[in-house]
Parts: structure tokens; sequence; C-alpha cells
């Protein structure tokens, strides 16, 4: 039943607190998102050649997006694996991969944003002739990537022993 709502609602105004939350439930959670924001981003790098989408793939090598969200996941899963019980018990590292988490929604959601315009442009006459502007939807990525980065850097200086 979790992992339908991963998708649609922050993970903590699920359950009350992170307190409750075991590292395992956070993991899946960090690991379903990431997945949707995986095949949104390659979807619409793939897209058909639609005015406006080529600063969208040009934006996606600049943040390399996919492969360090796929890095970020690994590496989250992995500290899971070899340090569990120690995880369990700090309060800091949950808040800091559900802060992670947090990001990779906003960056889902704004993905979702830009999938839903392509599509309604389809639907346009002379669609392939119409330039869509996604600057927005660009600066809103960066910023959001960003802020994402700077959550994986403060995790990884977390102190675990």
């Amino acid at each position: 039943m979790v992992d339908v709502i991963f998708g649609t609602a922050r993970l903590v105004s699920l359950v009350g607190s992170s307190a409750t939350i075991t590292t395992d439930l956070l993991v899946k959670a960090v690991s379903f998102t990431a997945s949707n924001v995986y095949y949104l981003a390659a979807n619409l790098a793939s897209s058909p050649k639609i005015v406006g989408i080529k600063e969208l793939e040009e934006l996606e090598k600049e943040l390399d997006l996919i492969e360090s969200i796929k890095i970020y996941e690994s590496w989250i899963k992995e500290l899971n694996e070899k340090k569990k019980e120690l995880i369990n018990s700090s309060e800091t590292i949950k808040l800091s991969i559900e802060s992670i988490h947090n990001s990779l929604e906003d960056l889902h959601q704004i993905l979702k944003q830009i999938e839903a315009r392509v599509s309604r442009h389809h639907l346009k006459w002379f669609y392939t002739w119409r330039t869509q502007d996604f600057t927005k939807e660009i600066n809103e990525l960066k910023l959001k990537k960003k802020i994402l980065d700077n959550r994986f850097i403060l995790l990884q200086h977390i102190k675990i022993e």
C-alpha cells in the first residue's frame, strides 16, 4: 500500500514523523521516486524532436541528472545495508535521507509538469512549427538539482560511528 503513495505524498506526512520511519522504508521511498525521475527524464530526452525540447536535452547533459541520482540512490542503499543498526538509531541520518527523498519528489513534479506541457503541445495544430519556452522549468530544475546535491553532500558528512 505504501508503494502506491510514495509518488503522491511526502513520506513524513504519511507516517507522522521521521522518528517512526525505518531506514528501509526511507530507502525504498528514495528508490521508488528515483525510478520515476529516471523514467520521466529519459522519456523527455528521447521525445520526438519538438521545437523547444533541445534545451531540455542540453540541460540533462549539463546537470547529469539521471547518473547523479543513480549514484545517490546506490550510495544510500549501500549505507543502509552496511550500517543499518546505526542508521536506524540516528535521527539526523533519517532526516537527511528524508530530505533527499523530498528533493527527488520536487524534481519528479517539475518533470511531470514538463511532460504534461509536451503532451498538450502535441495536440495543437502545426505543433512542430511552434516553439515552447521551458525557461521557468529549467530554472526550477537547476535550483532543485543544486539543493539535492547539497543535501547529499550533507548526508556524506554525517559521522556514523
